[in-house]
């Protein structure tokens, strides 16, 4: 008969040497043993390997969760810290509305006094204009008067 590993001889009283057999079975068994051997050692590797893949994942999900809380943290910090800008840019605004406006109704109330004292001063130098030409008018007929009683 043949089979994977050889030839059996035949037995003289019929049937397979025993010892052909017995062989053939002891190599199969020591084959299957190293087989055995090998998958319980990688089996053994594959746990270790599975086990510090675990820890590994375990280590990796708690940065991570911890890397989400300060994530979260910063954005709410940032969130705060935007919220008091603008808080604070408002109030700036508004205080400088304020002013604006404090600055306008003064400038507004000066330019109006300035508008009546130039409105004073334009009607005082009217008056001097009409002085200056009286004057003048009378000067005129005051040299008139002392020329004429010279040539007469």
């Amino acid at each position: 008969m043949e089979t994977g590993a050889g030839r059996f001889r035949t037995s003289f009283f019929g049937g397979f040497d025993r010892r052909d057999v017995v062989a053939y079975l002891e190599k199969i068994a020591g084959e299957r043993n190293q087989y055995k051997a090998e998958a319980e050692r990688l089996g053994t590797e594959l746990a270790s390997e599975r086990e510090g893949l675990a820890e590994r994942l375990e280590k990796l999900q708690t940065e991570l969760d911890e890397t989400k809380a300060e994530l979260e943290e910063t954005k709410r910090r940032a969130d705060e810290l935007h919220m008091a800008a603008v808080a604070d840019a408002q109030k700036a605004v508004s205080e400088l509305c304020g002013e604006y406006e404090s600055i306008r109704s003064d400038v507004g109330v000066a330019s109006n006094r300035l508008h009546t004292e130039l409105e004073h001063i334009s009607e005082g130098l009217s008056r001097v204009n009409e002085s200056f030409e009286q004057t003048g008018a009378r000067l005129e007929e005051l040299r008139a008067s002392v020329f004429v009683g010279e040539e007469g």
